[in-house]
């Protein structure tokens, strides 16, 4: 059983983010995996809530949502639909970083690197759910629910959602940027697919022109300098999008 608390010295690289708990207390606790210090940290984003962390490292059952890399067990739909309804109002995050990793459709961890970016990979903890999490199989990448976030970071780059609760997800492909929308574009030619709310479908903007994607990339490098955002400028790629 894990006890925080707060070491006097900390290693700057090499950290393992192993819990972050399940109530609104905006406090991330992070370990040298070397000499195992430990230390207690804020949140970067004052928005967030709550993060739903899937990640190798087994915790205490109280989570009920982290599962060692050992565990074959899956959670049932109505156990996570149940739990789902429980912290939809809260936020969730999730981002795709390697995805020469994603082999295996419906397993999935992320993690929660504070101040730095978020990454996401592969863990045995399998999403067998409803409309709210599924498997987008022409892609084989999973999409999770964005609710009330209004930005997130993915190393440098700096990213304001203009709209809110909608289904997120960024997909690097060697050049291309593919982004997954929970909503409806005409534009996309996507029906909306089976076991989605009626409301929702799926659409793609892809940054498939390569002029695009370089000025999009180009708007969005400068936009973290020293933990300030340049908020103007993340408008600029907004419109782009």
């Amino acid at each position: 059983m894990f006890h925080p608390q707060i070491e006097d010295h900390y290693h700057e690289t090499g950290f393992d983010i192993f819990y972050i708990p399940l109530r609104k207390e905006r406090k991330i606790y992070t370990q040298c995996p070397l000499c195992n210090a430990i230390k207690v940290e804020d949140l970067y984003l004052s928005t967030i809530n709550t993060v739903i962390l899937f990640n190798k490292y087994p915790v205490t059952k109280d989570s009920k949502l982290l599962v060692d890399r050992k565990h074959t067990e899956t959670i049932s739909k109505d156990y996570f639909n149940g739990l789902y309804r429980q912290i939809k109002e809260d936020d969730l995050i999730g981002l795709y970083d390697d995805v020469s990793t994603m082999s295996v459709p419906g397993h999935v961890h992320v993690e929660l690197l504070p101040r730095r970016y978020l990454r996401l990979g592969l863990n045995d903890f399998e999403f067998n759910c409803g409309s709210d999490f599924f498997i987008y199989q022409d892609y084989h990448v999973p999409l999770l629910v964005l609710s009330r976030i209004e930005y997130f970071l993915f190393k440098n780059i700096f990213v304001k959602l203009k709209k809110l609760d909608l289904c997120f997800n960024i997909l690097f492909l060697k050049d291309r940027i593919l982004f997954h929308f929970l909503r409806g574009y005409p534009e996309s030619g996507v029906a909306p697919r089976k076991g989605l709310g009626a409301k929702e479908c799926v659409g793609i903007f892809s940054t498939s022109d390569y002029e695009k994607y370089l000025s999009l990339k180009d708007c969005m490098k400068e936009t973290l300098i020293n933990g300030s955002y340049n908020l103007k400028e993340c408008e600029e790629v907004l419109r782009m999008v």
